[in-house]
């Protein structure tokens, strides 16, 4: 997660907080790849098309492990259809029997929140 985190901090000028609820996060590894695909994915939307000066990332571990991702750029276009990024992290998330919500508002940025609950063994 550090490499990602870190590999975009620098494409583009601005700030980028990272939330880690717990340092070390004790999950299976299909949870781990699911968060750090999701963080990536959104991560690249963010440098891509945002236009952002910041952007803040936050993993939290309860009965789920929470994703969130928000940023203070443009907002998704009204009406717009989800890209190839946005459908991989709604399917990464559904995989796992989670949820994955994507709100926006022109011009305020957009918030990605992704909810993997860990009810399975072995999680």
């Amino acid at each position: 997660m550090r490499s990602c985190l870190k590999s975009r901090e620098c494409e583009r000028p601005g700030t980028l907080w990272v939330s880690l609820a717990h340092p070390f996060l004790i999950v299976s590894h299909c949870y781990t790849v699911a968060a750090y695909r999701i963080v990536q994915e959104a991560l690249t939307n963010v440098v891509r098309h945002a236009q952002a000066r910041t952007c803040t990332v936050c993993l939290t571990l309860g009965d789920a492990l929470i994703v969130t991702i928000r940023d203070d750029g443009v907002g998704l276009p009204p009406g717009g259809r989800a890209g190839v990024g946005l459908t991989s992290m709604r399917e990464r998330t559904a995989e796992l029997g989670g949820t994955c919500q994507i709100e926006s508002v022109p011009g305020q940025g957009a918030r990605i929140h992704a909810r993997l609950p860990l009810h399975q063994e072995g999680v």
